[in-house]
């Protein structure tokens, strides 16, 4: 049973008073609505009311997760709402008869303010601002609603239908660029419920918005990367990214070339993962977030070679074939040294030099595929991609100095490779910058760009490198960690122009 949070009058005025919905109420109409209420913990699967109970409170929900759902043989039901805190539950329900349709029960603990329905409506007779809220409230509910049903009726695709859930998370207010980081409060299976797909469609989803660059993930962080959300057309319009059905009767209408920026984009990603491995390998061994290190380590490995794989079925006139060669030789070496030693762990030294050994092979290979595009644009996609790489390079040399001084290694590589990698990072930006001046979205996301710089450049000190404490470089490797977000935005802005 459902027990009553300790406190007084104060905490339910406090929560009132907190509330967007009650934020114009007068002191007396708070402290008299708070009488009417009380605090209640509700622990996890606990119902908080079920259907066909008669409606004698109103439930808003201010700390935790909870789920609205419609009966059903099943055991998890319809799910219609995943409600988080601040909202107000069943809010239609409250006005509209005397029995509740549906049924809600807490995902997570929550602590819930349960207020009289006589009060609320004795409230909303009265009160014309607070009358005006909830039928604000109720409108957008209603237009949720509506739009999930068209959605549902159009056939929208499950990408489609995920990505308007996150914006909607995000407050559907999506500036020019930056990025807004919404965090899913309950499991991927219960978000994928409430969408109406499966785990395995709902996985499926993420990975597609992920390689269009309009999210990044983090566990279920998921970063919404405002700029790729636009898409230009030729008329020089813009709108929100969309991802419609594939034809029916043009199936192979989804299976078309990629674009030369595309490749480039590729070819320039297998240069980043380079870094990002040997980085996550410096992270793990250093004992620094050792479980999200790991996974970003595996991860890691396992699109370089899908991007192998994918690579190598584009042929010649696309990719120089001698030059995926190379990489596929020193990627054979890094792989036999970071994964497949049996005995002891390779030093930081080996590790650090094979990186620079793939990521040289890589480079080759995207300025190979440059020179067969032909193009102005495709130069933009390496150069934007340069800097991606360098971005985690640069952090990259910053993490491996206290190892290579512990292997009794020679630290100077890696300030060798951090100062010109900061140098032509700057030099790229300038570059990029000069040619973006007719392309406010680029602009604007090169204005990120160097925001996220000038915070990583802040707290990078390689006089202090070797002698960096843990928190010290996790911070590090955070900040580069959100520029990498803002440049993958850029490149993807830059492989759209490159068709």
């Amino acid at each position: 049973m459902a027990v009553a949070a300790k406190g007084s009058r104060w905490a339910q005025r406090q929560v009132l008073a907190s509330n967007a919905l009650f934020a114009d109420l007068s002191t007396d109409r708070i402290a008299a609505l708070a009488e009417a209420s009380r605090l209640v913990d509700y622990p996890a699967r606990k119902p908080l009311y079920e259907a066909g109970q008669t409606i004698e409170e109103a439930f808003l929900l201010v700390r935790g997760t909870a789920r609205r759902f419609a009966s059903a043989e099943s055991d998890d039901g319809k799910m219609l709402d995943i409600a988080q805190a601040g909202q107000l539950l069943g809010l239609a329900e409250l006005f509209a008869g005397e029995r509740y349709l549906v049924s809600c029960q807490a995902i997570s603990d929550c602590l819930v303010l349960v207020i009289e329905q006589r009060a609320l409506k004795t409230l909303a007779g009265s009160h014309a601002s607070f009358a005006h809220a909830l039928l604000a409230a109720l409108a957008r509910a209603h237009c949720a609603v509506e739009l999930d049903i068209a959605g549902r009726q159009a056939g929208a695709t499950g990408a489609q239908k995920l990505l308007d859930y996150l914006v909607t998370l995000a407050g559907d207010e999506i500036t020019p660029a930056g990025e807004t980081t919404v965090q899913f409060k309950t499991s991927k299976k219960m978000v994928a419920a409430r969408l109406g797909m499966t785990p395995e469609t709902f996985s499926r989803c993420l990975r597609l918005l992920t390689d269009s660059g309009a999210i990044a993930v983090d566990g279920r962080k998921i970063h919404l990367q405002h700029a790729a959300l636009i898409e230009r057309s030729n008329d020089a319009s813009a709108r929100r990214l969309a991802f419609p059905r594939k034809s029916r009767t043009n199936p192979e209408s989804g299976r078309r070339s990629p674009s030369s920026g595309a490749v480039i984009n590729l070819c320039g990603r297998q240069r980043l993962l380079s870094q990002r491995m040997a980085l996550a390998w410096a992270m793990e061994k250093q004992r620094i977030a050792s479980v999200r290190s790991s996974v970003r380590l595996r991860e890691a490995r396992a699109q370089f070679e899908r991007n192998l794989a994918r690579l190598q079925t584009l042929g010649p006139k696309r990719v120089p074939a001698d030059r995926l060669a190379e990489v596929g030789e020193e990627w054979q070496s890094f792989l036999h040294l970071l994964f497949e030693i049996n005995t002891d762990l390779p030093q930081s030294g080996e590790v650090f030099s094979a990186s620079e050994k793939l990521l040289a092979a890589c480079d080759h290979l995207t300025s190979g595929a440059v020179v067969l595009a032909g193009t102005p644009e495709a130069s933009y996609v390496n150069l934007a991609g340069r800097n991606r790489l360098l971005s985690q390079r640069i952090v990259k040399s910053m993490l491996f100095e206290p190892l290579l001084h512990a292997d009794d290694a020679t630290p100077a590589i890696a300030q060798q490779v951090r100062g010109p990698s900061i140098d032509e990072f700057e030099k790229n930006i300038t570059t990029l910058r000069d040619a973006s001046q007719s392309i406010p979205e680029l602009l604007a996301q090169l204005d990120e760009v160097e925001g996220q710089w000038r915070r990583l450049l802040a707290i990078l000190s390689p006089d202090l490198a070797c002698v960096l404490q843990r928190r010290q470089l996790s911070a590090i490797s955070s900040e580069g960690e959100r520029l990498l977000r803002h440049l993958d935005t850029a490149v993807k802005l830059y492989e759209r122009l490159a068709r």
